[in-house]
């Protein structure tokens, strides 16, 4: 491989463009005897365009025995949209030059049939004689059109089913709104590039901008391209807008790089992935329980009733969390990715404000309403103190709550996993501190662990707070972001809208069950369902983590094309979430009471919880299969199916189970509902991902 590397982005287009216009003139093109170029789109070759462009202006260069063949297009999108790379070509280059309009060759990503249309470009290229000169554009990670790496060296042009990552990076052409990126592309293949005269142009322009990670830029990329390209025995060249004076470490390791998502073994991917994943929601499951071991044996059964029946405001204050959060750390990332710096700064000040202004509303609101609020959520004449003093204190709490996990949220998304990770870490292991102090130490009773929780998220948040003042973070607090922007705030809660509605259903359902529970039973069955929910919930954070770790193998994979290595990465995670409910299952149905001597030393939240606990439980090891089922659907961008899949359990199948069972069979209807749900959800999950299995397969 050659590199070359030019002071900056303009002399990298001028060198490119003298490159091109001398072939073009030294091939000396006639009529019959053409000229065969292959064009890139975004941003990378504008430059180049407007080099060409200004030496046919000048009289330099024509055009007019020139054929051209673009790299790819979008599916289903107007060749008059002007995101289009119809437009996108005519608006930056064929308008501006003599070229014939019949020698342009653009994919159409609308005809009919596109596996035809795929066909017939093939044809059209063998036709002309091949490509002469094939331009190429680089991506961050690699990619050529929307060939991600790890793509057959043999591939030709074909449908493309776009990498998360892709949408992401594309989204800011589409006003940074991912819906309405398209989902798929036409993209001539690795083979098709191969197959050109002289395929050696990849143009790859580095950010200054970019917090040190310039040549990890070039790095990343000629590692893959020595890999993918230099077995042909096919030079490319590298030109990249860098300083010459950095260093650009051509020798880095595979191991570093992205591409390792598409070589390394699939066993080895999920370990290395799943260990950080599983710590942080195994951290957060357990932050959970933990007021429920101390209220357990530190209050009592019925300050446990009592917290129970906060668990729906506490689903509705994380319904709001995640609405500013998830919204933020997804707009975060994308302006990250555009190298948009202050932007993205923009983004972390609005997260601030939105969680201030949100968290205090909803603590104004919840306070004049609160008894009226538990008493809708399933508290009793005895529960609803209990439930009211723990609130109290968790709501005038609540804007630390808010700003602390939008930060997170934020931290995790800005490439600092391991730092976000470490706050959840912190503010469990405080927690269990300060709720042994308040509680134990100075019998504070019910608002000893409250506090203890805002405390723990205190100091968490100081943590962050560290971290986005410091120096060395690339992404800070800067005094310009902190103001509110109604495009930013658009964004963030156009995005954020559908954890937001996943967990206000899950405050309905919960609402239901305590209801449901009262009205059948007492505080004693409303508070063992509490601790029952809790225990369930480490193992589902475990499977949670598992997920995360999936989710970029699986995406990184679907990208390249390597449908196999999806399906293997599929099987293995649902192997494993298996296996963690199968011990979840074993726990609940044969030690019950054990289990909940975890939290309750009382003999009737024993006995209640452990009859509730066995029937809750009894779809465990099926369910682990159905969580993963809807992570590979929002891994491969078909978030339709996995928000169906995520609200069908709870709207279509639970709320109606939850409603007519318990007139039939008390307390156990509530019980019996849950496993039923789960047992429907994975039929459901069966069918959709049979399909969804049986069309990757066609693509091994």
């Amino acid at each position: 491989m050659r590199v070359i590397i030019e002071p900056d982005y303009d002399k990298m287009s001028k060198w490119a463009a003298d490159y091109v216009a001398s072939r073009i003139i030294e091939y000396k093109p006639t009529a019959d005897r053409p000229f065969k170029l292959g064009c890139p789109t975004g941003s990378s070759p504008l430059g180049l365009y407007r080099e060409l462009v200004r030496k046919y202006e000048a009289g330099e260069l024509s055009f007019e025995n020139v054929v051209t063949f673009n790299m790819d297009e979008y599916v289903n999108l107007d060749v008059n949209h002007p995101e289009s790379y119809h437009s996108f070509m005519w608006n930056n280059f064929f308008s501006h030059i003599n070229i014939k309009p019949e020698n342009v060759h653009i994919l159409d990503g609308n005809a009919k049939d596109l596996q035809k249309e795929c066909e017939d470009y093939e044809k059209k290229i063998e036709a002309a004689g091949g490509i002469d000169l094939f331009m190429g554009g680089v991506g961050p990670d690699g990619h050529l059109a929307f060939n991600e790496p790890g793509s057959s060296l043999t591939s030709r042009t074909r449908i493309k089913t776009l990498a998360t990552d892709t949408i992401i990076a594309n989204s800011r052409f589409f006003g940074g709104d991912l819906s309405k990126v398209p989902t798929q592309a036409l993209t001539v293949g690795i083979g098709t590039v191969m197959d050109a005269k002289e395929p050696r142009r990849s143009l790859r322009p580095a950010s200054r901008t970019a917090p040190d990670e310039g040549s990890g830029l070039l790095r990343g990329s000629l590692t893959i391209f020595r890999k993918l390209w230099q077995p042909c025995g096919t030079e490319f060249w590298q030109l990249c807008g860098r300083n010459r004076k950095k260093k650009t470490h051509s020798t880095h390791t595979m191991a570093n790089s992205p591409h390792t998502l598409g070589s390394d073994s699939i066993r080895s991917l999920l370990l290395r992935y799943a260990i950080p994943s599983i710590i942080g929601m195994t951290a957060m499951s357990l932050y959970n329980l933990m007021d429920s071991i101390f209220i357990g044996y530190g209050v009592g059964d019925k300050a446990l009733a009592g917290l129970a029946v906060t668990f729906p405001f506490m689903n509705l204050a994380a319904a709001f969390g995640a609405l500013v959060g998830v919204g933020a750390g997804a707009v975060v990332s994308v302006k990250l990715g555009q190298r948009d710096l202050r932007t993205a700064e923009l983004a972390l000040g609005n997260v601030v404000l939105l969680n201030v202004t949100i968290g205090s509303v909803f603590t104004i609101v919840s306070l004049l309403f609160l008894d009226g609020i538990l008493t809708f959520f399933g508290a009793s004449e005895v529960s609803l103190p209990y439930a009211r003093e723990y609130m109290q204190v968790i709501l005038l709490g609540n804007i630390v709550t808010h700003v602390y996990m939008g930060l997170n949220d934020v931290t995790r998304a800005s490439g600092y996993p391991q730092r976000a990770m470490a706050a959840t870490l912190t503010a469990v292991v405080i927690n269990a501190g300060f709720n042994s102090l308040f509680i134990f130490g100075l019998g504070m009773g019910i608002r000893g662990a409250a506090l203890g929780t805002i405390c723990a998220q205190s100091v968490a948040l100081a943590f962050l707070l560290v971290h986005y003042t410091r120096p060395q973070t690339y992404l800070r607090f800067r005094l310009h972001a902190f103001r509110y922007s109604l495009k930013m705030v658009r964004s963030i809660i156009g995005i954020g809208c559908s954890p937001f509605f996943i967990n206000l259903c899950a405050c309905m359902v919960v609402t239901l069950i305590n209801q449901g529970l009262m009205r059948y039973g007492n505080d004693h069955y409303v508070g063992a369902y509490g601790i029952n929910n809790r225990i369930l919930f480490i193992f589902i954070m475990i499977v949670m983590g598992l997920n995360q770790s999936m989710q970029p193998i699986v995406g990184y994979n679907y990208g390249a094309g390597q449908m196999r290595r999806v399906v293997r990465a599929y099987k293995a995670t649902v192997i494993c979430a298996t296996a963690v409910m199968t011990v979840c299952f074993v726990l609940c149905e044969f030690f019950p009471h054990l289990v909940i001597a975890m939290v309750t030393d009382n003999d009737t939240y024993r006995d209640i919880g452990s009859r509730g606990l066995r029937i809750m439980a009894a779809m465990t090891p099926l369910v682990g299969f159905q969580v993963v089922t809807v992570s590979l659907f929002q891994s491969i961008g078909k978030a339709h199916k996995a928000i169906f899949m995520s609200l069908s359990r709870q709207l279509l199948l639970l709320v109606p189970l939850l409603l007519t069972l318990p007139t039939h069979y008390g307390t156990d209807g509530v019980w019996i509902s849950l496993p039923v749900s789960d047992f429907l959800s994975v039929v459901l999950a069966t069918v959709l991902v049979t399909g969804q299995i049986r069309k990757l397969r066609k693509e091994y």
